[in-house]
């Protein structure tokens, strides 16, 4: 017995037998690995089985459910299942044709959609998209002759779907609005069926419900004119909300944020005009749209800084600082109580609010030193029946100096003005009927310029009292008059020209000039007050057209005065050859992009009084 008891007994614990007896893998391990296993099967599965399930025969129900949801035929060509990373569908070459009313050409087009679904969904045997992606679509924006634009139809439709927010955790009766973005996009915008130049390039958009009574929108691209080889214009971005409801989509709450980032001034001009201007500097804006899409207010603001030709750089650049207001209708169909402020100095600059809290008045005026501009725009798309009211009333006249040293490098730095300057000009209707008129009374002191060819230097002391007291028909020779210390009148007009056989289209577009020095006489009886005039002796008169600069001093000595305050005004001016031939009244005519030549006229005080005999 006890030897049958010892080959009967257990291993002994830690012994080779005891080891083998073991099992190689605990339950746990293989429960784990059987797990594993089933896993990857399904991954394979996931991965190998959706290709092989064909979805197209779903193909139009999928575009008949986008149909109905944004009112717009749409097809596409394939439709394809997909597990991994999310569970989606892609469908490639998704058109959206557009509404015959505003044309042939579809409205959105998209060589790939991709659809995300929402898994809750799933289990609830319910289809929800969560997330539709559109990559590189091109989307057209029209506006017909009536003003109504192609999307309204489809935001239209869309307000009356029952949608729950995007962002709500948890699915309910009504299915929740997916998030919708687009990125490499193209925006195109038409009017009716006349492409218009303008794009946005390489454009993100975002769509989504954050409230299941409101969208909201984001939206950030590269502006493109088409017609010209514009580049570098900075981005475009605009974030916006729109109201949904039973009121219909003219008449939700509507708010936009739009600012356009700071883009050199030369491509800036490309893209708003169509061409480069000249100048150069840095351009930017901003934009706020309150109110419902019937009936908008607006306020805007545009920068332009660092101001110089593309040829020079001045010594002082300038800048400009304009904020706008305006009542938009119809989806900006037309705009209405335009009103604009621009500020001529700094210390103009706080004006801004006094200017606008006038606009109710029955003629609302501009503050000092603050161009003022009022006017409205019928439809946005025909400019030329726009009507404008600018006035400028006490403004310095440097501001307008530093302006045309802006614009010629001709001008030189030591000539100075001071006094007031006031502007008033009514643009309303065609050309011919333009108005414009500028007065300044202003103590001009012209600066030192280069004597003609073969002249003396001028020493340091002459450049020092060139602006001294001195009668400007009498000039220093090598150097530029001085000035007597007596204001000058000028003014600056454009009167409109009857239309008829009479009229002309030289005379219809041309400015005319006058300007002397000014002589004040005694109170009239009738007013108590003493108005300035012009001495005839000083008087010169000007004429700008579209065809040539005409201006007729009464003496050649005081075309050189002048010219010592606008060089240009002298070029090819003749050295007189005698002090009698200084006095003799000259005309000079420059045509556009030609040099200017001189001829001798007749004093304008003798045809004045030519005239008057001939009256008798």
């Amino acid at each position: 017995m006890t030897s049958h008891d010892n080959n009967t007994s257990e291993p002994i614990e830690g012994s080779d037998a005891a080891l083998d007896a073991q099992p190689v893998l605990s339950h746990r391990t293989l429960h784990r690995i059987g797990w594993a296993v089933v896993v990857v099967l399904l991954l394979v599965l996931l991965t190998v089985l959706p290709p092989l399930l064909n979805v197209n025969r779903y193909q139009h129900r999928v575009a008949q459910a986008i149909s109905a949801s944004i009112g717009r035929p749409v097809h596409f060509d394939n439709i394809h299942l997909h597990v991994l990373p999310l569970p989606g569908l892609t469908i490639q070459n998704f058109v959206v044709e557009e509404d015959p009313a505003f044309g042939y050409e579809p409205a959105l087009r998209a060589n790939t959609v991709e659809a995300r679904l929402r898994l809750s969904s799933l289990w609830r045997r319910r289809v929800e998209v969560s997330h539709i992606k559109l990559l590189a679509p091109s989307i057209n924006l029209v506006r017909r002759s009536d003003g109504r634009w192609n999307l309204q139809g489809v935001v239209t439709q869309a307000g009356y779907l029952q949608n729950a927010p995007t962002s709500q955790g948890r699915a309910g009766a009504a299915p929740r609005f997916p998030y919708i973005e687009a990125t490499e996009a193209r925006i195109n915008v038409k009017a009716s069926d006349t492409k218009l130049p303008w794009s946005l390039l390489d454009a993100k958009l975002a769509l989504w419900l954050p409230d299941e009574n409101e969208w909201r929108v984001r939206l950030r691209g590269r502006p493109l004119r088409t017609d010209t080889d514009v580049s570098d214009v900075g981005e475009l971005e605009l974030e916006g909300s729109l109201g949904r409801g039973d009121a219909g989509v003219l008449n939700q709450p509507l708010a936009i944020s739009a600012r356009w980032s700071s883009t050199p001034l030369g491509e800036a001009a490309k893209l708003v005009v169509g061409r480069d201007t000249g100048f150069r500097g840095a351009a930017s804006a901003e934009l706020e749209v309150r109110g419902t899409p019937a009936h908008m207010q607006l306020s805007s603001d545009l920068h332009l800084h660092n101001l110089r030709r593309a040829e020079f750089v001045p010594r002082l650049p300038m800048s400009l600082d304009a904020h706008c207001q305006a009542d938009a209708q119809g989806i900006v169909r037309a705009l209405g109580n335009i009103r604009c402020a621009i500020p001529t100095t700094s210390e103009t600059a706080g004006l801004f609010q006094g200017v606008f809290r006038s606009h109710d008045n029955a003629q609302p005026t501009a503050a000092p030193g603050v161009v003022f501009l009022q006017g409205s725009i019928p439809d946005l798309l025909t400019l030329s029946n726009a009507t404008a009211t600018v006035d400028l009333k006490e403004a310095s006249p440097s501001y307008f100096l530093d302006w045309s040293r802006v614009l010629s490098s001709r001008i030189p730095e030591s000539a100075s003005a001071t006094g007031t300057v006031n502007l008033h000009a009514d643009l309303n209707g065609p050309p011919q009927s333009w108005t414009l008129q500028v007065d300044c009374r202003c103590l001009l002191s012209p600066a030192y310029r280069t004597a003609p060819a073969g002249a003396p230097t001028p020493s340091a002391t002459d450049a020092q009292t060139a602006s001294a007291p001195a009668d400007p028909t009498t000039p220093e020779p090598g150097r530029a008059a001085g000035t007597t210390g007596q204001p000058w009148i000028i003014h600056l007009a454009r009167t409109p020209v009857p239309t008829g056989p009479e009229s002309t289209a030289e005379g219809s577009e041309s400015l005319t000039i006058t300007a002397g020095l000014a002589v004040s006489p005694a109170p009239t009886a009738q007013t108590g007050i003493a108005a300035d005039r012009v001495d005839p002796a000083t008087e010169v008169r000007g004429q700008i057209s579209r065809q040539a600069i005409t201006m007729q001093y009464p003496s050649r000595s005081l075309a050189q005065y002048a010219s010592s305050l606008v060089p240009p005004l002298g070029d090819n001016l003749p050295t007189p050859a005698d002090s009698t031939s200084a006095q003799s009244p000259v005309q000079s005519v420059r045509p556009w992009g030609q040099a200017q030549t001189w001829t001798a006229t007749v004093s304008t005080t003798a045809e004045t009084k030519s005239r008057r005999h001939n009256r008798r």
